[in-house]
């Protein structure tokens, strides 16, 4: 489930329609807002914020934007950096609802792309108590239209459960490789995000691929694993998972992903990070099992019959769970054994065969990102191949007459020749 909350400042005794409306305006100015100098006020009230967030929340990560990086991603000066973007941006764990916080000067907007799990609603309750408390919003529901009580808790019962401590929050990004990739011991976390069906799948995943990855010499931090393999260049392998069937079954998949530095200053729509995560990777790839996405496991004796469902038919059904438990065993060993061959046999020949540039830029050249075939060819040097691309990625966006356009113009930038720098023929 998706859900979108927004935190705004009103005078007392507001009506949700004037809150909705001071909402909505804050918003519509933010889109308008023209390139300037950052406020010193607005700057000084988002630090405050985004140090009681970190401070309370260890497992959140993120603050002030790195301009320096922006900058040269962008191809700008690093005061133009600051003049265009004012927001800074915190984030929850890979696993889990997936929030990201982003404080403007006027208001802050909350994205939960994965809300699942009960945790996952404490979760955000948690991270807006703190913003109304030290930034004194209101909080508006734009799928209501409606103020949200936060006295009423996320079950709206007035309840709040203790939530575990996660462990200490990482300072750096680089700093954070050291400290948490050390240590395979992500159970106490992953427990709070799934109960039984999230204590499995770690045990399948510890089972299958942990020795072979800390083999290859890949670090960890939770379900993800790094590996640098030349300057810039970083691999990595991620299980995705997800509770279903109201946690008595789980589902999982491998990913692999390399993620190039220079690239990433290259192409502004990558973040420039020591610590990428899979999805920003420039090469990706969903490993094995053959014909499938992943594996589909279930946790016995977990399963519940439901009271409303009685007689011979609710017979039945506890049977089918019984039955499904039964099953379940060889159900994991299976999928231990699917597992450590997707990555062993799939993830690490496709991450030998990509892990260069012109291995990335072959990758590109095939498919639909073709245009960043170019941005590579050109880091490498090779400029004929860099214009050879760039006109058959011109051909691949006919149909799109403002994605040709940015071609050309990033063509015409660096002095390729050829189509991108005139019509087509």
């Amino acid at each position: 489930m998706s859900y979108s909350l927004m935190l705004v400042r009103v005078p007392p005794g507001a009506s949700d329609d004037e809150v909705e409306k001071i909402a909505l305006a804050a918003d519509a100015a933010e889109d308008a807002r023209a390139p300037g100098p950052p406020d010193a006020e607005a700057e000084r009230r988002k630090r405050v914020l985004v140090d009681a967030l970190l401070a309370e929340c260890p497992e959140l990560e993120g603050g002030e934007p790195d301009y320096a990086e922006l900058a040269r991603a962008l191809d700008i000066s690093e005061d133009e950096a600051r003049q265009q973007y004012h927001s800074w941006r915190v984030s929850g764990p890979e696993e889990g609802a997936a929030i990201e916080i982003t404080l403007y000067d006027s208001f802050i907007s909350i994205d939960a792309s994965r809300v699942q799990t009960e945790v996952d609603w404490q979760d955000l309750w948690r991270y807006l108590e703190i913003l109304v408390r030290e930034g004194g919003f209101v909080v508006w529901d734009p799928q209501g239209p409606n103020v949200v009580d936060l006295a009423a808790g996320p079950a709206g019962d007035g309840k709040r459960k203790k939530r575990r401590k996660p462990a200490k929050r990482r300072e750096t990004a680089d700093a954070g490789d050291e400290d948490d990739e050390g240590s395979d011991d992500v159970e106490p976390e992953d427990v709070r995000r799934g109960g039984e069906i999230a204590k499995l799948i770690n045990r399948i995943i510890d089972d299958a691929i942990a020795g072979p990855l800390a083999a290859a010499g890949f670090k960890r931090s939770g379900r993800t694993w790094r590996r640098q393999v030349d300057d810039g260049v970083i691999q990595v392998v991620n299980v995705g998972w997800s509770s279903r069937d109201g946690g008595v079954e789980g589902w999982f998949g491998l990913n692999a992903g390399v993620y190039f530095r220079a690239l990433a200053e290259s192409i502004a729509l990558y973040p420039v990070t020591s610590s990428p995560k899979e999805h920003d990777c420039h090469v990706r790839r969903r490993a094995g099992p053959p014909g499938g996405n992943g594996w589909r496991v279930r946790a016995p004796g977990v399963a519940k019959p439901d009271p409303d469902v009685k007689g011979l038919l609710g017979d039945f059904f506890s049977w089918l769970d019984r039955r499904a438990d039964n099953k379940a065993p060889g159900q994991h060993a299976r999928a231990t054994q699917g597992l450590r061959d997707a990555l062993e046999k799939d993830a690490f020949a496709w991450l030998e065969r990509v892990s260069t540039l012109r291995g990335a830029r072959d990758v590109f050249a095939r498919g639909p990102d073709m245009f960043w075939g170019a941005h590579a060819s050109l880091l490498l040097g090779e400029r004929e191949e860099a214009v050879r691309i760039l006109n058959d990625a011109l051909a691949q966006a006919k149909a799109n007459p403002e994605f040709s356009e940015t071609i050309r113009v990033w063509g015409r930038k660096h002095g390729l020749s050829g189509r991108a720098d005139g019509a087509d023929t």
